[in-house]
């Protein structure tokens, strides 16, 4: 991540550090819509709920590829991951 305006680096962090606790609950909402797709053997559903538990994984990763040009926008950035997610 290459420093575009001053406190980048500090905004960034604030941010990561939201969506990992947001992440979090999300995670265990999915592992218990997983069980359930478990115990009813729904390959489709458990296979969609593993693709997004692994979004949620990789998001730290994403963010760190994605060019911020303001504090704005990298305030108002939300990880693709969690806009999908239902």
């Amino acid at each position: 991540m290459e420093q575009k305006f001053a406190d980048q680096h500090a905004i960034y962090n604030q941010v990561l550090s939201k969506y990992k606790i947001i992440r979090e609950e999300k995670l265990k909402e999915l592992d218990i819509l997983f069980f359930k797709a478990l115990e009813k053997e729904d390959r489709e559903e458990i296979k969609k709920i593993s693709n997004l538990k692994k979004q949620f994984r990789d998001f730290p990763e994403v963010m760190s590829n994605v060019e911020f040009n303001s504090r704005d926008d990298l305030i108002g950035y939300v990880p693709e991951c969690f806009l999908d997610y239902k």
